[in-house]
């Protein structure tokens, strides 16, 4: 008889299918660690605890410990790994600017209760590129002719919805909770400048960034032809990027080089204690308080900047974004990955354009510059994705279902 919790994290189980009772998230865990062979490290020693809270955090102690426990990788049958032989082509008229459903964004109407808990404040929505105006009803598109244009209106859209999204939801929001406090305030809350972020602040601009990164990516052929798992992939490490361009963007707005600031004007600072009410010091975690410097140093040193040095604006912004998306070529399929070249190529010919507009002679070497900041988000997206997943700074474990599914497993 199937024991009442999962032999590996205490999950209910679903089945014992592999040795030993398991929830369904371990059994899919061990048999993907199984079929792809993978080899995982520790960075505690081995002796992480797993729990229905943290078992996302190691995957080595995980997988360890469903061996332990009587798992056995040869009760896994493979399945047919080359899939169907003749795979339908996605048609890319069929496409009205929609996510895919992992990543659908729910209506005004549902928004309140969708991917929340039960009090939590409904996430940010964004807009579709197509229904802007004048906009092609075609989600997709490939053609460098215009494509800047169609880019920098769908950045717009974006962080006018963010700020819009913010903003309505002040009359929604109890003194205890600071998510979505009225734009004016967050920023200068009592004229000292904008307010420290809380784990909810980073919980809705991770999930932000992530819906922005979808909808971004979705708007170009190559990525929207993709499955769901090539495009969960890309979304792991886009969204960060996604993310860390547009905080970058926010943090050169003003003049404390010490603040990283969010999407929502929240900021996170090297001094950990910062903004922190002094009854909340006694409580700080030390560890965390030890790593979370790490984090918002790298991201000001690598992203902050160089975007400030740079005085980097809008555009350039959407440049960045789209350049570093079709960076992700080794994902893409056979027949996507020459446009891919070559529409990069074109992105990076009209910035040489925008350059010498705007620098002259020295055009060339902002572009230079600007090409390299792309090496330098990724080192940042590297620093956030560590943070995140090994050492659990933000607390990943208390985001909400989408966050969590994308960026642990």
């Amino acid at each position: 008889m199937v024991s009442d919790g999962c032999a590996v994290c205490g999950d209910r189980v679903n089945g014992a299918r592999y040795g030993a009772p398991a929830c369904l998230g371990c059994i899919v865990f061990f048999r993907r660690a199984v079929i792809k062979e993978a080899k995982y490290r520790c960075m505690k020693g081995q002796n992480c605890e797993i729990t229905f809270s943290s078992r996302c955090i190691c995957r080595c102690c995980r997988l360890s410990k469903c061996l332990h426990v009587g798992m056995r990788p040869d009760a896994i049958q493979r399945r047919d790994v080359m899939g169907p032989r003749k795979p339908k082509e996605k048609k890319e008229e069929d496409g009205d600017g929609e996510i895919p459903q992992l990543f659908h964004r729910p209506s005004t109407s549902t928004s309140q209760t969708a991917m929340s808990g039960r009090n939590s404040p409904p996430k940010p929505e964004c807009l579709s590129v197509a229904s802007s105006s004048g906009a092609s009803s075609d989600s997709t598109w490939s053609s460098p002719d215009s494509v800047m244009d169609r880019v920098m209106r769908m950045q717009q859209k974006q962080r006018a919805a963010h700020k819009a999204h913010f903003a309505a939801y002040d009359a929604g929001i109890d003194g205890k909770d600071e998510l979505f406090d009225q734009v004016e305030i967050r920023l200068h809350p009592g004229g000292s400048g904008p307010r420290r972020a809380r784990r909810h602040d980073v919980n809705a601009m991770l999930r932000c960034g992530l819906m922005d990164a979808a909808e971004w990516g979705q708007a170009f052929k190559e990525f929207a032809s993709l499955n769901t798992q090539s495009k969960r992939l890309i979304l792991q490490d886009f969204g960060f990027a996604m993310m860390l361009i547009d905080q970058g963007y926010q943090t050169i707005q003003q003049d404390d080089l010490e603040l990283w600031i969010l999407q929502n004007g929240t900021y996170m600072c090297p001094d950990y204690t910062r903004g922190l009410p002094t009854h909340e010091l006694p409580l700080v975690d030390k560890d965390k308080a030890k790593l979370h410097p790490c984090f918002v140093a790298e991201a000001i040193k690598d992203v902050g900047r160089p975007m400030r040095a740079l005085k980097v604006d809008e555009y350039e912004c959407a440049v960045l974004k789209s350049i570093i998306l079709l960076s992700y070529r080794n994902h893409f399929t056979e027949k996507h990955r020459k446009s891919a070249f070559s529409l990069q190529t074109k992105l990076i010919n009209e910035l040489m354009d925008y350059s010498k507009a705007k620098e002259g002679d020295k055009a060339a070497e902002r572009l230079g510059a600007i090409l390299l900041l792309t090496t330098n988000i990724r080192c940042s997206v590297y620093w956030a994705y560590t943070h995140t997943r090994m050492h659990d700074v933000f607390g990943m474990m208390m985001f909400d279902p989408l966050v969590r599914d994308v960026f642990l497993t």
